[in-house]
């Protein structure tokens, strides 16, 4: 993978005859790849002329820490009055920008892909949020698990979904409030969940408290302040539209989230039908979260190009993609 300093990338783009997409991280490159070959099997698009590129190609000026988002943000800006201007496009997590958290309800300001010159913004958090449909995680999830009840398993995921969004955003919200988002990044296990027989999945947020402080060196101080911010935004977002979680999420954490989920629902179903194996999650641990989140981005595109769920379909429109179908 080619690397460039900020000024090399201009060059890279001015003597370019393709058309250039500028994402944070491999993640977005994936999705939004998926979601180009989709629009070529669709559209008959040509996308050879197409080239995706990750900020994380993209060198730190010499003595500066800059991260993916603000180095697509500095190219964008950086060719304003560039010719070239027009071949390129920068895609960019929205993160929070846009949604009225501090309001007594919280509101959701955008609801739609915002555009600020040559950078288009995710619908949600981030391009993780795309995911969050029972249709696309649900049925993913069930796929590759290998366990003989996955049926039951989903059913009971589709229950508890809806609480699930709205504890994983909770737990974002008052990480980011209190700046532990990378403390407690993979922290959370299917064991720190309980559904109980009405399906109301409860996250016990002692317990995983208890443990993430111990391991993670957090204080009793800042432990019981990011309690009280969980349970102050969890009583806010239950006033909320229905569909505000699902975007506000935080997107990496999200995802880990509504994973461990699943496992806490495969584990209550197997005890329920008397399965005997001592490690039931072993049955979807096997996939990998790389691999889950290909196999996720996939079906989102499959799905988006249906007109099924929503999608950054502005790329076509910046780009003037429409003017490359064969």
């Amino acid at each position: 993978m080619s690397k460039y300093k900020p000024g090399a990338y201009r060059n890279y783009l001015r003597f370019s005859k393709k058309k250039h997409i500028l994402v944070e991280g491999k993640e977005d490159k994936i999705a939004i790849t998926f979601l180009l070959n989709e629009m070529a099997d669709n559209t008959n698009l040509r996308i050879s002329n197409i080239a995706i590129e990750s900020a994380e190609q993209i060198i730190s000026p010499d003595g500066k820490k800059v991260g993916n988002r603000d180095k697509v943000l500095n190219i964008a800006s950086s060719i304003t009055e560039k010719d070239y201007k027009f071949r390129f496009l920068g895609f960019v997590d929205r993160e929070l920008d846009g949604f009225e958290i501090e309001s007594s309800v919280i509101e959701d300001k955008v609801r739609r892909h915002r555009i600020d010159g040559r950078v288009l913004f995710s619908r949600g958090h981030s391009v993780e949020n795309y995911l969050f449909e029972i249709s696309i995680l649900g049925l993913i999830l069930q796929g590759q698990s290998t366990i003989p009840f996955s049926n039951k398993v989903l059913r009971m995921f589709e229950e508890v979904f809806e609480d699930a969004l709205h504890q994983s955003c909770a737990l974002g919200l008052a990480a980011s409030d209190l700046e532990l988002l990378g403390k407690i990044k993979k922290s959370i296990k299917w064991n720190f969940f309980n559904i109980d027989s009405q399906s109301n999945l409860l996250f016990l947020v002692d317990d995983w408290i208890s443990e993430t402080k111990s391991q993670r060196k957090i204080s009793d101080e800042i432990s019981d302040l990011f309690k009280a911010r969980f349970f102050f935004y969890l009583e806010k977002l239950r006033l909320s539209e229905e569909m505000l979680p699902r975007w506000l999420c935080h997107g990496h954490m999200g995802l880990d989230f509504l994973y461990a989920v699943y496992c806490a629902c495969l584990v209550k179903v197997a005890i329920q039908s008397g399965y005997s194996e001592q490690s039931p999650t072993s049955h979807i641990d096997w996939v990998g979260r790389d691999k889950l989140f290909t196999l996720l981005a996939k079906l989102w595109a499959k799905k988006a190009l249906e007109g099924n769920c929503e999608y950054p379909e502005e790329i076509a429109k910046i780009l003037n993609i429409s003017a490359e179908i064969r």
